[in-house]
């Protein structure tokens, strides 16, 4: 729930400096009907910038090619919904898309990192995932609680290769 309260909170409240969502499903689809349900205020833009993190979400093989052509016109609906809430998004708006091997919705956290060191895996791949998030999320809050902007202005053209970033400011609507 984190990305959709804190999201909510910076449609409603004036008190936030910046508000992150990594990943937190803001539309989600009805799996039967395939309609949009949405978890904030698809037309109200946030009062303070919105540092959006996504993760490609990989269908995984399944025999019934209905049931898998149902699940990509879910995923894509949800994914337009959310691309024209950020595109008319007043507030300063950085739209970041994941699109590593291996990178899920727990790369987020420190799961996958603990779960290699338990069973004595690899612990190099969740490392860096941890960390590259780490950092992408210290460099937004220093920009818009320090004005430390050259950083996040760094960061906007200097990236990994499987990682996109764009900042975006929709115009005002009066």
């Amino acid at each position: 729930m984190g990305g959709k309260v804190a999201v909510r909170i910076c449609q409603s409240e004036t008190g936030f400096r910046g508000c992150l969502n990594q990943d937190g499903g803001l539309f989600n689809a009805d799996a039967q009907t395939l309609t949009i349900v949405p978890a904030i205020d698809s037309g109200q833009s946030t009062k303070a910038p919105l540092f959006n993190i996504d993760v490609k979400f990989a269908i995984p093989p399944i025999p019934d090619e209905t049931i898998r052509k149902q699940i990509a016109q879910w995923q894509q609906n949800k994914t337009e919904a959310l691309a024209a809430f950020l595109s008319q998004n007043r507030s300063q708006t950085y739209i970041i898309s994941i699109n590593r091997k291996g990178f899920s919705h727990l790369s987020f956290t420190d799961i996958p990192l603990l779960s290699a060191i338990a069973t004595g895996k690899d612990t190099r791949d969740p490392t860096t995932n941890l960390e590259m998030v780490n950092g992408f999320n210290l460099v937004f809050f220093e920009a818009v609680l320090k004005q430390e902007q050259q950083a996040l202005e760094t960061l906007l053209v200097q990236h990994q290769k499987d990682v996109t970033i764009r900042a975006t400011t929709a115009p005002v609507q009066h």
